[in-house]
């Protein structure tokens, strides 16, 4: 919700008010005002997969290049290895896991467990997200639910109607909002929604009819717009309030299709009928540039929703779209079958070949979805990889006891500088 309008925003580092709430009460007190959001209950942390709303997977942290283990722990025996990139949750003091039915919150300073609940198969296996207050919402029983990060108990439930959940949750800070997609229900006459749920007032504020199945994370770009895609196919994107601003045919099933958004362009990945990145254009949906892959590496294909990683420069840049940025997108090469990442540069809107990087592991398990620091690219490739954001060099592998060689989720970033890292048997681990 927004403040009182006779509350002085100037100079506070919160994030912008909505323009007609400036405009509308002509007080010019919300000017200027910043895009930095750092309240002191979210505790500027890695509260969801891909980092932020925008899924860039960077926070613009500053990590070290040669790694040390502080601990790690096993956070369950019974461990779901066939998950698909989940990311550990940062909540204050607090690591939060959602892995086959086990929601686990872990001490950050020693690796013990705090608590540990089962709740069995109608505990959606999804990424949750740490909200405003440092509570965790989930989707349980088919419900919207908050969970105690300090317990792991149930807060509150929110009954989102008679719909199946079909992709992670993706919460909006500056408007307290989470975003999620829906099943369509033949018998029940029910389409496929993105629905926007409200954690102030614990309900839902709206829904919006998408036409086709969407399994891909909706994402929401520093202004409030969320923007999804379908299996139709055409790609959407909304403002605040559920009101359309754009929908855009595309050329295949993009509902399993890694998206991200950044100050000026909405991207996304194919992997069907093409091997492309689509860039368009965040204000109308027009495409703006089509990336072949395959003029970089014959047999790269982009794998489906896991991350398209950017150094997003900050909204405070005086000129952020004349800043250069790095894009590192995760596939496999379908002629060697090794996994690979392909680094791309754009700056003032060209887009440019950076570097590219092949596993040598033989593993069947995608590596993790990248996540950028302010001069690094970090994945679990069997062992935890450290390249260089600028070159793609490998500057550092540190190997991880007990991760049996099995490919993990995608590394968290705390403010300090540390990283967890999730493996595929289900061990945390804390570095720095």
């Amino acid at each position: 919700s927004q403040p009182d309008f006779y509350v002085d925003l100037r100079n506070n580092d919160f994030a912008c008010p909505l323009p007609e709430w400036c405009s509308a009460k002509g007080n010019s007190l919300c000017e200027p005002c910043t895009h930095n959001i750092t309240l002191p209950n979210i505790r500027g942390t890695w509260n969801q997969f891909g980092a932020n709303p925008q899924h860039t997977s960077n926070l613009g942290y500053s990590t070290n290049q040669i790694l040390d283990i502080v601990w790690y722990s096993q956070v369950s025996v019974s461990c779901d290895k066939t998950s698909m990139n989940r990311a550990p949750i940062i909540s204050g003091n607090t690591i939060i896991i959602n892995n086959n039915g086990y929601l686990t919150g872990i001490n950050y300073l020693n690796g013990k467990i705090d608590w540990q609940h089962y709740y069995g198969n109608q505990m959606k296996e999804i990424n949750v997200v740490a909200t405003y207050d440092g509570s965790i919402a989930g989707y349980y029983n088919n419900q919207i639910t908050l969970f105690s990060n300090y317990t792991g108990n149930t807060l509150h439930s929110s009954y989102s109607g008679n719909y199946s959940i079909s992709s992670d949750l993706v919460y909006d800070l500056p408007r307290q909002s989470i975003y999620f997609n829906t099943l369509k229900k033949v018998n029940q006459n029910l389409p496929p929604y993105l629905m926007s749920y409200n954690t102030n007032n614990q309900s839902i504020d709206w829904k919006f009819d998408i036409f086709g199945e969407s399994y891909s994370s909706p994402v929401v770009d520093f202004d409030g717009n969320v923007y999804v895609c379908n299996n139709e196919p055409y790609c959407y994107s909304l403002d605040y309030r559920g009101h359309k601003r754009w929908e855009s045919q595309q050329s295949e099933d993009l509902s399993h299709n890694a998206l991200t958004v950044s100050d000026t362009y909405f991207y996304y990945t194919t992997n069907t009928k093409e091997n492309m990145l689509y860039v368009l254009f965040n204000e109308n949906g027009g495409i703006y540039q089509k990336i072949n892959f395959k003029d970089y590496n014959t047999g790269f294909i982009p794998y489906s929703n896991i991350s398209i990683s950017i150094n997003q420069p900050s909204k405070n840049n005086n000129n952020p779209a004349n800043s250069t940025k790095i894009l590192v997108v995760t596939g496999r090469n379908y002629i060697t079958g090794k996994n690979m990442l392909i680094s791309l540069t754009e700056n003032n809107g060209d887009f440019n070949f950076n570097w590219e990087y092949t596993s040598v592991s033989s593993t069947a398990y995608p590596i993790s979805a990248p996540t950028i620091s302010k001069s690094f690219v970090y994945f679990i490739d069997s062992s935890l990889i450290t390249l260089s954001l600028e070159t793609g060099a490998i500057l550092y592998k540190t190997s991880l006891p007990h991760s049996d060689n099995l490919n993990g989720d995608q590394v968290s970033i705390s403010p300090t500088g540390n990283l967890y890292a999730f493996s595929k048997n289900c061990f945390l681990y804390r570095l720095i």
